[in-house]
């Protein structure tokens, strides 16, 4: 509700980051002002134009001899991305809201070659890590479920699909974990319902809007002939629903999982 009223100024980018290196994390009463910042900073990120070109550091390094991997964690977006996965491991809505701010930056067109593919590859060995009784590794894996559900949900299905393959597997072993919450089954269950939604191929319906050249007469002439009788009304084709599709395998594995989440015994997870 808060954020249509945040100034959408582009000037406000790097400021709105430096306050959140200025915050006191350790200073729980005032976590509303890093939650807020939070979600500021998730609207900021959706600048209609190259993030890069309002980077003072990329002007400042432009002349420096320094290597890609130091120059991409010191720039503003590797700055954004570093923060907002530190507080993944955040135990409040804070969490939520660095889910939330990652998802804006990394579902971006021009993020999605680069910086998409570290955080899914971090994403991937914290799934794969054995699994660890500490709060706070249950908590980072709830921000990354959280996180990868809404990118799954966000992004552009020809950019996800070669991550699908690679995370499925194992999520699908987190999933079969017995001490699992109820917020990581939740997570869990949505995240493999929209990844079994990427593995399914496009579909164009012959009935949708298409664009192009339009002639008044020719529509008058169809309506004129369909009113003397001429031409019957003939309901759509949908042979499309009929299509020999191949199906993934994968599709079982997930549909697997979603039935097993009815039988939960929360109402969140079958829901």
């Amino acid at each position: 509700c808060i954020s249509k009223l945040f100034p959408p100024e582009v000037a406000d980018l790097e400021p709105v980051l430096h306050a959140l290196y200025s915050q006191d994390r350790g200073d729980h009463k005032t976590w509303e002002t890093r939650y807020t910042l939070l979600l500021w900073l998730g609207m900021l990120v959706l600048i209609p134009f190259d993030i890069y070109t309002i980077d003072s550091s990329a002007v400042a390094t432009a002349g420096a001899l320094e290597p890609a991997s130091d120059h991409e964690s010191k720039s503003l977006v590797g700055s954004i991305i570093t923060l907002c996965e530190s507080y993944l491991h955040d135990t409040g809505p804070t969490r939520e809201a660095a889910a939330i701010c990652l998802v804006s930056l990394l579902t971006r067109p021009d993020m999605e070659s680069s910086h998409l593919n570290r955080f899914m590859e971090w994403a991937r060995v914290l799934i794969c890590a054995p699994p660890a009784e500490s709060a706070s590794k249950l908590f980072v894996m709830t921000g990354v479920l959280t996180t990868l559900a809404s990118i799954f949900k966000h992004g552009h299905r020809e950019k996800l699909t070669a991550f699908t393959s690679v995370l499925l597997p194992p999520v699908l072993t987190l999933a079969g974990s017995p001490d699992n919450s109820t917020l990581m089954r939740k997570f869990l269950v949505k995240l493999c319902q929209r990844i079994g939604l990427t593995f399914l191929p496009p579909r164009a319906f012959r009935w949708q809007y298409q664009r192009g050249q339009r002639s008044l007469l020719q529509n008058l002439g169809v309506a004129d002939t369909a009113a003397t009788g001429d031409e019957a009304n003939v309901a759509p084709d949908d042979d499309d629903d009929d299509d020999d599709a191949d199906v993934p395998p994968e599709l079982e594995d997930v549909l697997d999982q979603l039935l097993n989440g009815l039988r939960d015994r929360d109402t969140v997870v079958r829901w």
